[in-house]
């Protein structure tokens, strides 16, 4: 750095170092001792900084986790990157640099940072066999997994790779949390033996009981009585309200049986007008399904004998046509 800019540096320094902590909102402050510590720290104090990151890094031993740093401005970064950044502004070579990351390889952030680089230099198959490779280093972090087996399943599509498509589509589908039924259409596509497809997509589903995209699995195979067996089972009415219209041209019967059940045990800890009026509204879902229309005039009529006193459920009941 010039003479004269490390002087004009300096000055700027000393002058908001003249201003007096606590005179300025606490965010504002924070912006003002990171621009110091980041833009306006001699080589001595970065090094001194960067000598602090060693014994961090040093301490962790052989955890995948390097560890973050908060910053104001640019959220969190981990602290290999903000220790290469202060490489960089110290002048160091790529060749330091890459020595750094090579020795410190065991953290998840330095192979993310390779596998960024070859992909976005075209080097698909070396992205391949980072994220294979970064797969069985860290094998006890579920969300790197997830990132890892997704990042895979992009690289295999776009480079036509069918098999490592279908096989890293199937260990997605066993070991990592699904939103959606994407996956699970593409392997469908993807698997042409219909015995072997049956065998997949029934250990699939048993792997994925318990989260929600196990009914869009189910649905996306029709198996519309055993969506209604888990529905029954959680008693989860909101997934029930998600998939009625396919359920209810399906097996009406059972979403009318779902559906009284439901309103029947809520309305014994109803008290006001607001959650009456939420329960009204499942006896017309009800009544578009087949002879569910009867159904809810019973569920109505019941409500007027034995809630009788409940002035405000009457009411609603009679704007509903009750």
């Amino acid at each position: 750095q010039p003479a004269n800019s490390r002087l004009k540096s300096r000055e700027c320094a000393d002058c908001v170092f003249k201003y007096k902590e606590g005179t300025l909102l606490d965010y504002i402050e924070e912006y003002l001792f990171e621009f110091l510590d980041n833009e306006l720290a001699s080589a001595e104090e970065i090094k001194e900084s960067m000598d602090e990151l060693d014994k961090l890094i040093a301490s962790i031993g052989d955890s995948n986790d390097c560890g973050y740093i908060y910053s104001i401005v640019g959220g969190n970064i981990s602290v290999i990157e903000k220790r290469v950044e202060y490489m960089t502004k110290l002048g160091a070579t790529k060749d330091e640099i890459d020595l750094f990351l090579k020795q410190n390889r065991h953290f998840s952030v330095v192979r993310n940072i390779e596998i960024n680089n070859a992909v976005k230099n075209g080097e698909f198959d070396k992205a391949i066999d980072l994220l294979i490779e970064s797969k069985r280093l860290d094998q006890n972090s579920k969300n790197l997994l997830e990132k890892y087996s997704n990042q895979l399943i992009e690289l295999y599509r776009n480079t036509g790779n069918i098999a490592g498509y279908i096989e890293e589509l199937k260990y997605n589908l066993l070991n990592c949390t699904q939103t959606d039924a994407e996956n699970f259409k593409e392997l469908k596509k993807n698997i042409s033996e219909k015995e072997e497809w049956d065998v997949l997509s029934e250990e699939i589903i048993d792997k994925n009981k318990g989260y929600h995209s196990v009914y869009a699995f189910l649905n996306e195979e029709k198996r519309y009585d055993q969506m209604m067996d888990m529905l029954e089972e959680t008693h989860n009415i909101f997934v029930m309200d998600d998939y009625v219209k396919i359920l209810s041209k399906n097996v009406p019967e059972r979403v009318v049986q779902f559906y009284t059940t439901y309103v029947i045990d809520e309305m014994e800890r109803a008290s006001d007008r607001k959650h009456y009026k939420y329960l009204i509204r499942y006896l017309k879902t009800m009544s578009f399904c087949l002879n569910g229309k009867e159904s809810a005039k019973r569920v109505a009529e019941s409500w007027k004998t034995e809630y009788r006193r409940r002035s405000a459920l009457l009411d609603e009941l009679k704007k509903a046509g009750y």
